[in-house]
């Protein structure tokens, strides 16, 4: 805190300045200020400055012991002092009280985000047709990826065993450096093979910063089967510092009351972890798609709790009127596609107005501003025909969201 210098405009019988100033709200272009009042005070006079002498300050006057100064720049150090004036304005009735000093927030940032369950190397010996073994697929997912300059990723289905064939590298480590060869840089929120099983976190550390991660396993499981869990990691924007809460996960396709708990389970552990309630974006592969009869409940308790599908989709076959996302593409194809080429055999091809049926989901705080929403699916359009190698028998889902 600094000293404002004594005004020699004030009587030395006048009162101290007002104390307690701070700021309560600080957004790109503006600061909320408040102080404790002054019994019998009809004006304020608040001065703000960008050099600590106030040489520069520009005054605002308020009736009340709180105010907005508005017209600032973002991300930028003010000073600001307050003092008591006469009712019109002109006379001075209290020393300053003392300067501080409050910097003004960053603006938004745009978050390029996706869901992609790759296909699992595992599923190698079911590779047949249209549906390649991994290491033929492997350029067709980093494409994908790529196309799509991306900051964080949720992925499901990376193999976190050796690949086999003399590889020393497991399909983490394979799609890693296959982005890095295309000129695309991601990191793993968690190098342990064994974390959360399949089911990872990639980010660009050019733009983000981990500041803390971790997993949690669904105590809901089809015993049968490998476990579930969903990852989960805090990023910090680089050039802004704006953090948020971001989630991967993979529930169950076998049961569907083992994975309407998973759901549960994971709501109520996101919620827990958040402790700083940053802004939340949830992706995975929820084996459930808007028609299944658990998104009738699930749906709405998610979107109560905080964080509503980003596309803006409701249970059942109803389009809402608006969508959530400002711009849409491809939301009438499905977007598991199981390695078949012919996009009509999972979409909405001839009424395109209506929604496809996805087990991929983006979901997001309610808060925040969906600019768009993708299937990033490469099709003829003329035919119909996925182009090239089938990556996966899931297509990736993009979207950009708007982090304050």
């Amino acid at each position: 805190m600094l000293v404002a210098p004594s005004d020699p405009a004030v009587a030395a019988s006048s009162l101290a300045g007002p104390t307690g100033l701070i700021a309560v709200d600080s957004t790109p272009t503006s600061l909320t200020m408040t102080w404790s009042a002054i019994p019998s005070a009809q004006l304020y006079a608040v001065q703000v400055a960008t050099s600590p002498t106030m040489a520069d300050a520009v005054t605002q006057n308020f009736r009340v012991h709180s105010g907005s100064i508005v017209g600032l720049k973002e991300q930028t150090t003010y000073y600001v002092r307050v003092r008591v004036m006469s009712a019109d304005g002109v006379t001075p009735r209290s020393e300053f009280s003392p300067i501080v000093s409050v910097v003004t927030a960053a603006p938004p940032f745009d978050l390029r985000l996706a869901t992609y369950n790759i296909g699992g190397a595992y599923t190698d010996g079911q590779a047949i047709g249209e549906h390649k073994l991994w290491v033929d697929r492997r350029l067709a997912v980093v494409n994908t990826i790529v196309r799509q300059k991306l900051d964080v990723i949720g992925l499901q289905e990376l193999w976190w065993r050796k690949l086999g064939n003399g590889s020393a590298l497991d399909q983490i480590a394979d799609l890693r450096n296959g982005l890095a060869a295309a000129g695309q840089q991601f990191e793993v929120t968690n190098e342990d093979p064994s974390a959360s099983n399949g089911t990872r976190i990639f980010f660009n550390p050019e733009v983000l910063e981990k500041v803390r991660s971790g997993e949690f396993r669904f105590a809901a499981q089809f015993l049968s089967h490998w476990r579930r869990y969903f990852a989960w990691a805090v990023f910090r924007h680089r050039e802004t510092g704006h953090e948020f809460f971001f989630v991967s996960t993979h529930l169950t396709p076998f049961d569907g009351r083992v994975r309407y708990r998973e759901w549960i389970e994971l709501i109520r552990q996101v919620k827990a972890l958040n402790a700083d309630k940053l802004p939340v974006v949830i992706t995975g592969d929820f084996n459930a798609t808007r028609g299944w009869s658990g998104s009738r409940m699930i749906l709405p308790t998610m979107k109560r709790a905080g964080f509503a599908d980003a596309l803006g989709q409701v249970y059942g076959p109803v389009v809402p009127r608006r969508l959530r996302a400002a711009k849409v593409g491809n939301a009438w194809i499905n977007s598991f596609n199981g390695y078949r080429r012919l996009v009509s055999d999972y979409s909405f091809a001839t009424t395109r107005h209506r929604l496809g049926y996805s087990l991929d989901w983006i979901f997001a705080s309610n808060q925040l501003h969906v600019k768009s929403w993708v299937i990033a699916a490469d099709y003829d359009p003329a035919t119909l025909l996925l182009r090239g190698t089938i990556p996966s028998d899931h297509f990736l889902v993009a979207s950009t969201i708007v982090i304050p």
